[in-house]
């Protein structure tokens, strides 16, 4: 239900002052210094972090301009100002000329998926592997096709996703043994982080 309190395009001024701030490049522990620890996490592997922050904003705008929830929207806005992240950290130990997305599906390799890997493991091994071609430029982003890895080596790809995982069950495994000693596969597809994304070399 609308409530009763001012919507003058004054007020309107003051909240967009609050969110209006421009973005400082800042480390994951200079945010966990400043920020909840979940909206540090949040920030880190959001893929569109920034076009999620709009969204909320937009819609916090749009329920105050018509008088709906006005206070509880304000409160919205400025918890966008004061707790979420301005941007996604930067990590000075990486290139920083590379894609956005490259950039957001690193940390998820980085801080999400590779401290589950006991060091010197097979899966550590591809994943390191993974992480080193984002460095270099030989990987980058795409939406329909996948690579396969196999002990740190790129076996695989680009392919459908589908295409991939069908290859990966066990049909080159003696192969690749034979190749490269025993290990374990790795499909480098992004799906259950992003609705979008399988990361595939630049040609």
């Amino acid at each position: 239900m609308p409530d009763n309190h001012d919507t003058s395009a004054a007020r309107h001024d003051d909240v967009s002052s609050v969110i209006a701030t421009t973005p400082i490049p800042m480390t994951i522990d200079e945010m966990m210094a400043k920020y909840p620890a979940d909206k540090v996490q949040l920030a880190m592997f959001t893929r569109d972090y920034a076009g999620l922050k709009k969204q909320r904003a937009s819609h916090y705008k749009e329920q105050i301009a018509k008088g709906v929830n006005v206070d509880t929207c304000r409160k919205g806005l400025r918890r966008l100002a004061e707790e979420y992240t301005p941007a996604p950290p930067t990590n000075p130990d990486e290139p920083t000329d590379l894609d956005p997305d490259v950039q957001w599906r690193m940390r998820v390799l980085k801080y999400r998926i590779r401290p589950k890997c006991l060091d010197g493991a097979d899966m550590c091994v591809n994943v390191d592997a993974v992480l080193d071609a984002y460095r270099q430029g030989k990987l980058r982003i795409s939406d329909e096709l996948s690579t396969s890895w196999y002990t740190g080596h790129m076996f695989m790809g680009p392919m459908p996703n589908r295409d991939a995982e069908d290859c990966m069950v066990g049909l080159l495994h003696p192969q690749l043994e034979e190749m490269f000693g025993p290990g374990d596969f790795w499909a480098e597809n992004t799906v259950v982080y992003s609705q979008k994304g399988k990361a595939v070399p630049v040609d």
